[in-house]
């Protein structure tokens, strides 16, 4: 696994094109269970580490929650950048790109596990290799339906663009709510103190 993770990260054009032809839902599902439970364990020691062992739990649930939340995102990311791809008339199928997209997000997710046992500098590569990360998932939506890279990018960043909006919009109605009820209990604190 080490040997194709490699070749994903520092190969993507040749290993996506090699592993298209047998490429499944059934398999990418099996490759970022994998990957994210091995991702999983690695944060877990990591957060034991920083914690002087009183994070050892995590090792045990770091795994579980990066296999069940991974999927659960991969799949419904996936499902959103397939109807965009879908759109700009892409010609591939759904587990076709979910695959591809598993074999280059796999092995992200294990070097920013990686990364995260350096303090500061580590987030920052992290955040670099993240990117990579969209690139490589560019790659794979690219193969998978026959894509230019231009329309593989508007699949895989739009739905990314969206979503953000999305958050921040979420992030600013829950400041405004603090923030108002934080004024009202301000108000009420005056009103008593008369």
């Amino acid at each position: 696994m080490y040997e194709a993770w490699k070749a994903a990260l520092l190969t993507p054009e040749k290993v996506l094109a090699a592993a298209k032809r047998k490429a499944s839902l059934e398999g990418g599902a099996k490759e970022l269970a994998i990957g994210f439970a091995i991702a999983g364990v690695i944060s877990g020691i990591v957060t034991t580490i920083y914690t002087f062992g009183v994070g050892v739990g995590s090792i045990i649930m770091a795994p579980i929650g990066m296999v069940i939340g991974g999927l659960v995102g991969s799949l419904i990311f996936n499902a959103i950048v397939y109807v965009v791809a879908k759109v700009l008339n892409g010609k591939g199928q759904y587990g076709t790109q979910f695959h591809l997209g598993a074999l280059v997000m796999v092995p992200v997710a294990i070097v920013n596990a990686a990364l995260g046992i350096i303090p500061v500098l580590g987030g920052l590569l992290g955040f670099v290799v993240s990117l990579y990360g969209i690139w490589l998932n560019i790659l794979a939506v690219k193969e998978a339906h026959g894509f230019s890279t231009g329309r593989a990018a508007a699949a895989v960043l739009l739905p990314l663009v969206v979503l953000a909006v999305i958050a921040m919009i979420f992030i600013a109605m829950f400041i405004a709510i603090v923030g108002a009820a934080g004024l009202a209990s301000l108000f009420t604190w005056g009103k008593m103190m008369k």
